[in-house]
């Protein structure tokens, strides 16, 4: 065997040794935590879901607007099947997601859903909906409403509930730096919105 297979040969145990040692540390860590089960209210198009996980990012976009949840999704109901649709920064330019309420839910800690307090058109909220993402607009890393090429989560449950039933859900305007901005807490106030369940 030579030198430098040798040497190749340590490198490469060293770098399982460590990548296994980070993987048993995430596996344990993850281990500890406690999930949100799934809910069990009836739910339908147009009910709001606001979600908290254990992880930096969860934490640092709860602190930006005092708010204990740090993300934000709709209800679409089809088929007997509880979707979520939702804006997420992703690999695959698929921004614009909607994905089943356990999928959504699968490493939240937290949650709460709320529902309008008035009768809404359910199939004009799920028309919106389903065009929004079939037009896959991007996550907006600027965070400006004023857009419409680009979304963040807030901002599609704001511009959703605007267009289908005329309704301004934020109760007022967030700012963080020079960032004006839709926060998760100026939605979860409102005070037409009415808790059907929290985790």
């Amino acid at each position: 065997m030579t030198f430098l297979t040798k040497i190749i040969l340590t490198l490469l145990g060293l770098c399982l040794f460590v990548g296994g040692f980070f993987w048993v540390k995430n596996y344990l860590y993850a281990s500890t935590l406690t999930f949100a089960p799934t809910p069990t209210c009836k739910l339908q198009t147009s009910d709001i879901i606001f979600r908290k996980e254990n992880n930096h990012l969860s934490e640092l976009f709860s602190q930006m607007d005092n708010s204990f949840y740090s993300h934000i999704g709709v209800i679409l109901e089809e088929n007997n099947q509880t979707n979520v649709l939702h804006v997420e920064l992703s690999n695959d330019n698929k921004d614009v997601k909607k994905e089943s309420l356990t999928s959504f839910l699968r490493y939240a800690t937290h949650y709460e859903i709320k529902r309008y307090n008035a009768p809404l058109d359910s199939s004009i909220f799920y028309k919106n909906g389903s065009f929004i993402l079939q037009r896959q607009p991007v996550f907006d890393l600027a965070f400006d409403a004023n857009t419409s090429d680009k979304l963040y989560c807030t901002e599609l449950v704001e511009v959703l509930y605007r267009q289908s039933f005329g309704i301004d859900l934020s109760t007022h305007n967030s700012r963080y730096g020079h960032i004006n901005y839709i926060s998760i807490a100026s939605i979860f106030n409102n005070t037409h919105l009415i808790s059907l369940e929290k985790y």
